[in-house]
């Protein structure tokens, strides 16, 4: 975590991914973030809380390199809205909170879950 609290911008280019732990604790040093733009990245964090760019486009990640380093206080921005974002649904009480929510309406309704049922809601 030093390294990260005391980088300048961490870049991650992944052109496979499942939901990243690293992704999450860049964000958490408060650093900003340049990823690539695969679904297992956009569908945790949205523009403005990080900067993506598409996957394999080396100028682009050059442009988003080049735009930290000209941007400081931009980049600081986009930096604490992805930590209020990961603070908000990424929190691992949080979602425990959610996993419990959930196998305690499996326990009491002793039946499959769908999608919309109430222990999903929130």
């Amino acid at each position: 975590m030093a390294y990260l609290k005391n980088a300048r911008m961490f870049i991650f280019p992944s052109y496979h991914e499942g939901m990243s732990n690293m992704l999450l604790e860049a964000v958490s040093a408060q650093v900003p973030v340049i990823c690539s733009d695969i679904p297992e990245n956009t569908q945790v964090f949205e523009e403005g809380e990080v900067l993506f760019f598409e996957v394999g486009n080396a100028d682009r990640l050059s442009d988003r390199i080049s735009y930290l380093l000209d941007n400081k206080e931009e980049g600081d921005k986009i930096a604490q809205r992805g930590y209020q974002r990961l603070l908000r649904d990424y929190d691992w009480k949080i979602i425990a909170g959610r996993f419990a929510d959930i196998y305690y309406w499996l326990i009491e309704n002793k039946k499959p879950l769908k999608r919309r049922n109430d222990a999903l809601q929130g």
